[in-house]
């Protein structure tokens, strides 16, 4: 499929087609498949937000209005979402009526739904928080709605590989403004947070970000850099132009990361002395 042929899909062929969008800080990225499983030939294609006071939940609906192709009645529609906050809370605590009351521990500026992510042998369970405007909106727009966060595919490959390596790995997956890490210890899930990343327009400096929140996670979790391992996940759903900037600061923390690990370790190791 063409470029040129997406906003010619008519009605009664997107009714066999499906199609998955990310939405992300800076717009929205979208896979349009001629089969109706997310299979058979595809179109890829990211529409930007332009700045503006209103709140992201309206910016990014807008982008239904302005571009009808992502309003045709797909046979399924997969949100693959960045979530904005998230809690890990023991089974034998969690209880489906009292998803208000773990909101409660959360700081946001908008009314955020909780959705529930199933990660298989897990002893814990996954929360992650939405904004309710542009969901509710999503789930008017298209009745077949699927809803899997990003970092789903992400953890079940670390899980696998964890348990085959038998070391824990420490993940740090970037996107514009936020920062998102766990813990994967003997295949389980063991930790999860997202941080916010303050400097966004320059690589050196998101990369002193990243590389304090590293820093501060091998304290807090107790991991030990020359036997535990780190995976930095590339960005590839952002706007082109964020998406090398993003890039430039990971792979900038790639390339420091030895050298850094090595003065950690000689620090902590004459701390350990005095």
């Amino acid at each position: 499929m063409l470029a040129s042929d997406i906003d010619l899909i008519k009605v009664e062929q997107a009714e066999n087609m499906s199609m998955s969008i990310r939405p992300t800080s800076s717009g929205l990225t979208f896979i349009i498949y001629e089969g109706q499983n997310f299979d058979g030939a595809k179109h890829e294609g990211f529409l930007p937000i332009e700045a503006s006071p209103k709140a992201w939940s309206e910016r990014i609906s807008e982008l239904f209005f302005s571009h009808n192709v992502l309003a045709l009645p797909f046979h399924r529609v997969k949100l693959c979402y960045e979530p904005q906050q998230g809690l890990i809370i023991p089974r034998e605590l969690y209880k489906d009526d009292f998803d208000d009351l773990w909101q409660s521990y959360l700081n946001s500026d908008e009314e955020l739904l909780c959705l529930k992510e199933g990660v298989e042998n897990e002893a814990k369970k996954l929360l992650f928080y939405y904004p309710k405007d542009f969901l509710n909106f999503l789930k008017r727009t298209h009745l077949r709605l699927l809803e899997e966060c990003y970092l789903i595919p992400l953890m079940k490959q670390d899980k696998q590989q964890s348990r085959q390596r038998g070391r824990r790995r420490l993940s740090l997956s970037l996107r514009y403004g936020a920062l998102d890490c766990w813990l994967i210890a003997q295949g389980e899930l063991q930790f999860y947070n997202s941080y916010k990343i303050i400097e966004s327009q320059n690589a050196q400096a998101i990369e002193g970000e990243l590389m304090y929140y590293l820093f501060m996670l091998v304290g807090e979790l107790g991991l030990n850099l020359e036997e535990d391992e780190v995976q930095l996940y590339p960005n590839t759903s952002e706007h082109p132009s964020i998406q090398t900037l993003l890039n430039e600061a990971l792979g900038l923390l790639d390339n420091n990361l030895s050298e850094r690990i090595l003065n950690y370790n000689k620090a902590e190791d004459k701390e350990c002395v005095s």
